[in-house]
């Protein structure tokens, strides 16, 4: 499934494809190794805010570059 939201991502996901904007490629492939149903435990836990501050912050790089090469489009 598709989504934006990290939080449910991880909560759902046993694998997380992060890709750019257009066009799309790939910028980051995480396997989810913990167990379902993940607990709020985890989801609580510095394991899961590492990996959710990983994900953040590398969409945020490729936008980054993505606006420093002129790439990035934005519909208006």
């Amino acid at each position: 499934f598709v989504t934006h939201d990290v939080s449910e991502a991880l909560r759902l996901a046993d694998r997380i494809i992060v890709l750019s904007t257009r066009p799309a490629t790939v910028v980051m492939d995480v396997n989810v190794v913990e167990p379902k149903p993940r607990s709020d435990a985890w989801m609580r836990s510095p394991e899961y805010a590492d990996l959710e501050q990983r994900i953040i912050a590398r969409i945020r790089e490729a936008t980054a570059r993505e606006r420093a090469s002129g790439t990035l489009e934005v519909d208006v």
